[in-house]
């Protein structure tokens, strides 16, 4: 998962159903679609998130939907450099 949540951040890279639910910050579905591996390991994705990623790519459907149009940080940086340049 941390691959998949890097990929995320990096390049709006579209997440698996399981990971899409837990950056939407959406507990049922979170566990709804989880593999058992997932559910024992939910803590630590949530930690990993809360500490680590960009509260801007996560955190509700409408946020997630922004940053997947952004394109993650290699999008915003292309566009600030377009901008600059």
């Amino acid at each position: 998962m941390k691959r998949e949540l890097d990929a995320w951040v990096e390049r709006a890279m579209p997440p698996c159903d399981f990971l899409r639910a837990v950056l939407n910050n959406d507990l049922k579905e979170s566990f709804a679609k989880a593999d058992h591996n997932n559910i024992a390991a939910m803590g630590h994705i949530v930690a990993y998130l809360y500490n680590e990623v960009p509260a801007q790519c996560w955190g509700s459907a409408e946020v997630v939907k922004d940053w997947a149009t952004a394109g993650g940080l290699e999008g915003i940086a292309e566009m600030q450099d377009s901008h600059n340049g």
